[in-house]
C-alpha cells in the first residue's frame, strides 16, 4: 500500500515534465512543415489578400498562373455570404489557391455594454439576433437601466437568430408629471424621463393640449417607459342649455357655440315661441357646425267644440280657461253652439275660451199640415207646445195652417194657432142658415120697415163672417158668426123693399 502511494506521488511529479516536452514537439513539428512550405512556395508568385471579396472577383485579379488551380470551400462565417474570409496557397508545386467563402450563417456579437436596455435590444435586433433580459439583484446608480453583462460575449460569431442573453441594472420606478391641460411641446418637456407619445382625438379643449395621458399624472413609471399623451383637436364645443330660452335668445346661444339650430314645432303648454326641448344637450359635446334639434312650442290647438256636450269636453279642456254663456236655442241642453278663438288656432296655455251653451228653451214647430186635429196636437205637445184652435173644430178636422209656421223657432211652452180646413157640409149648412137668416131678415124687416134696404155680406175666408142689414131709420145691425174659414163661397145678396 505504502509502495502504491510512493507511485501516485512519482506520477504527479512527472505529469508536468511529459506535458512539457509533448509541446515541444508539436511546436517543432509545426516548424517543420512550414518551413518546407515555405521551400515549396518558393516558386509562386505572392498572393494578395482578397477577404471581403467575391470568389469571381479574386479570380479575376488572380496572376494567370494561379488561376489554373483555384478553388472555393464554403465554410460558416460572420462576413458577408459570398465573400473571402480566408485564403491559402496548397502544398504543391503548382501554386494552387484555396478561398474560404462565407455562407453568412453566422453572425459576430456586438459589444452592448454600459448601453441602455432598449438600446441594447434594439442593435443585437438589427444583427439579426434574439434577446433576454434579466435585471440584476442590485447596482450602482449609473448601472439602472444599463447592460451589465452579455453572453455570448462580444466578437463571438454565433449562428443567426441565436439569443444573447442580458444582464440589466434594476430601474426603480420615478413620478410621473400632471401634463393635462398643457401644450404637447411643455409636456413633452417635463417627461423628458419618459418615451412620450401623442394621438389626436376630438375634444373642446384649444387643438394640440393634453387632455389625458397614460400613466397619469402622480403615478410613478420605470425611466424610459412610454406616456402616452392624448390631445384635443379642437373640433367639439361644449352643447349651452337653451331649453325655455326664446328662440331668438336660443339662436344667439348656439351660433356663439358654434352650432346651427334645426328648428321643428310641437304641441305644448310651454308659452308659444319657447324652446321645449333639444338634442343633444347639457353636458353633451358636438363636433364644431354641427347641427342641434330644437323643438320649439306652438302652444295648445284649439280643439273643435261646436256640436260637442259642454260637461263631456270639459275634462278635456284644463289647459284652457274657460267662460260659459246660455243661449236660448232649440239645440239640447250644454250642447255648444259656438267658440271663440275658433277651433285649430294655436294659442298659450290658459287662454280664454268662450263658448256659448245651449239651454234648450226653443224648438222648432213642426210640421203638421193635412194631419188630422189630434194628431196635430200630440205632435206639437210633443216639442212642449201648446196647440191652440182658432174657431170651432173637431179631432178628425185636418190642420190648414200653424201661426207660427212649420221650421219656426219658438220658446218651449209657447201658443201654436192651428187653423182647420172645415168640412163642406159644414160650409153648406152655413149657407142654408145664411139664406134662411136673409129671407127671414127681409120679411120682418119689410113689416116694420118698409123703407128699409136690407143687405146681407157673407165674406167668405175671413174671420169673423160679418152679415149686415142697413136702414135709414135704424142703426147698423151687426151678425156675427164664429166661424173662421172654409170652401163654401157665398156671394153677396141684396134686396130692397118700397
Amino acid at each position: 500500500m505504502n509502495d502504491l502511494k510512493i507511485g501516485l506521488r512519482h506520477s504527479r511529479a512527472l505529469l508536468p515534465i511529459g506535458l512539457a516536452l509533448l509541446t515541444f514537439v508539436l511546436c517543432t513539428s509545426a516548424l517543420a512543415q512550414d518551413y518546407r512550405q515555405m521551400a515549396q512556395y518558393q516558386g509562386c508568385p505572392p498572393l494578395p489578400d482578397y477577404s471581403g471579396r467575391t470568389f469571381n472577383d479574386a479570380v479575376q485579379l488572380l496572376p494567370q498562373r494561379m488561376k489554373s488551380a483555384v478553388r472555393q470551400v464554403r465554410a460558416r462565417s460572420s462576413k458577408p455570404a459570398g465573400t473571402i474570409f480566408r485564403q491559402s496557397l496548397e502544398s504543391d508545386k503548382r501554386c494552387a489557391v484555396v478561398f474560404f467563402v462565407s455562407d453568412g450563417s453566422l453572425v459576430r456579437v456586438p459589444d452592448v455594454r454600459t448601453l441602455p436596455k432598449d438600446e441594447a435590444i434594439n442593435r443585437l435586433q438589427s444583427k439579426g439576433l434574439g434577446t433576454t433580459t434579466e435585471f440584476a439583484p442590485s447596482s450602482s446608480t449609473d448601472q439602472a437601466g444599463k447592460v451589465i453583462t452579455q453572453k455570448p460575449r462580444a466578437g463571438n460569431d454565433v449562428p443567426l437568430k441565436s439569443t444573447v442573453y442580458l444582464i440589466v441594472g434594476p430601474i426603480l420606478p420615478i413620478d410621473v408629471p400632471a401634463v393635462v391641460g398643457q401644450t404637447f411641446d411643455e409636456a413633452k418637456q417635463q417627461l423628458n424621463s419618459f418615451d412620450v407619445s401623442r394621438v389626436f382625438t376630438p375634444g373642446v379643449a384649444p387643438e394640440g393640449n393634453v387632455i389625458s395621458q397614460n400613466p397619469e399624472g402622480h403615478t410613478k413609471a420605470m425611466p424610459g417607459s412610454t406616456v402616452k399623451l392624448t390631445l384635443s383637436d379642437g373640433n367639439l364645443v361644449e352643447v349651452p342649455g337653451i331649453v325655455g330660452d326664446t328662440r331668438s335668445t336660443a339662436q344667439t346661444k348656439l351660433e356663439q357655440a358654434r352650432l346651427l339650430p334645426s328648428w321643428t314645432e310641437a304641441e305644448s303648454e310651454v308659452q308659444m315661441g319657447s324652446v321645449i326641448s333639444q338634442d343633444p344637450a347639457p353636458p353633451a359635446t358636438a363636433s364644431r357646425n354641427s347641427t342641434v334639434q330644437v323643438q320649439i312650442s306652438a302652444g295648445l290647438v284649439v280643439p273643435s267644440l261646436v256640436g260637442s256636450n259642454f260637461e263631456r269636453v270639459l275634462p278635456s279642456l284644463k289647459s284652457f280657461v274657460i267662460e260659459q254663456e246660455y243661449r236660448a236655442s232649440e239645440r239640447q241642453k250644454n250642447e255648444i253652439l259656438s267658440q271663440s278663438p275658433p277651433a285649430g288656432q294655436h294659442v298659450s296655455a290658459h287662454t280664454v275660451i268662450s263658448l256659448k251653451l245651449s239651454n234648450e228653451d226653443l224648438v222648432f214647430v213642426p210640421p203638421v199640415l193635412g194631419k188630422t186635429l189630434a194628431d196635430a196636437r200630440s205632435e206639437l205637445q210633443s216639442h212642449d207646445l201648446v196647440p191652440v184652435v182658432a174657431g170651432l173644430g173637431f179631432d178628425n178636422w185636418e190642420v190648414k195652417e200653424t201661426v207660427p209656421a212649420a221650421n219656426q223657432v219658438r220658446r218651449r211652452g209657447e201658443t201654436i194657432a192651428i187653423k182647420l180646413s172645415v168640412p163642406w157640409w159644414v160650409w153648406a149648412g152655413l149657407a142654408g142658415g145664411a139664406a134662411l137668416v136673409s129671407a127671414l131678415g127681409h120679411k120682418v124687416w119689410r113689416h116694420f120697415h118698409p123703407n128699409v134696404t136690407f143687405t146681407a155680406d157673407i165674406a167668405p175666408n175671413v174671420e169673423p163672417v160679418k152679415v149686415s142689414a142697413k136702414s135709414v131709420d135704424c142703426a147698423d145691425i151687426e151678425l156675427c158668426a164664429g166661424l173662421t174659414q172654409g170652401p163654401v163661397t157665398i156671394r153677396e145678396h141684396e134686396e130692397t123693399t118700397s
